[in-house]
């Protein structure tokens, strides 16, 4: 709701269910970037172990709002 609030203040007006919506496209993005990241930088444990969080913290973001239903 602030989210949403915040928007319209600028003149963004967006439906509570559009905001979902973009929210849950918008959740494999940290996904993508912690394998493509990953792929970038030299490899160390405490970097490994970074990328690992990132990977499962947005996959598991991504299944709990049922994503992969809107494609």
């Amino acid at each position: 709701t602030q989210y949403r609030n915040r928007l319209g203040s600028h003149g963004v007006n967006l439906s509570e269910d559009d905001c979902l919506t973009q929210y849950r496209l918008a959740s494999p993005g940290g996904f993508i970037m912690a394998v493509i990241a990953s792929q970038l930088v030299g490899q160390t444990d405490r970097g490994d172990e970074m990328f690992l969080v990132m990977a499962e913290g947005s996959a598991s973001q991504s299944l709990d709002l049922d994503t992969q239903a809107l494609v």
